[in-house]
């Protein structure tokens, strides 16, 4: 696993450019939450990457990342889907 990606998976998010919100926010998520999250949309790796070196299926990892988005819309005080 890349360097950068097992710090943002296996610590709290404590430095950088983000507000005090989003740090607690990010830190909510678990640690397999975290490096799918950043997998996504920070190093923009496709769905079917993640799953592949994640070892579970597509369909898992899209079930993943709408799971976290949804956490993370809930904790910004966001819509939410039904």
């Amino acid at each position: 696993m890349d360097r950068k990606l097992h710090y943002f998976s296996s610590t709290n998010i404590t430095e950088g450019t983000y507000n005090n919100t989003t740090i607690r926010i990010l830190n909510n998520l678990s640690s397999k939450e975290r490096t799918i999250f950043y997998r996504k949309y920070y190093y923009m790796q496709s769905t079917s990457q993640i799953a592949r070196e994640m070892g579970i299926s597509n369909r898992a990892a899209e079930g993943k990342l709408y799971r976290i988005k949804q956490k993370i819309r809930k904790q910004m005080g966001g819509w939410q889907d039904e």
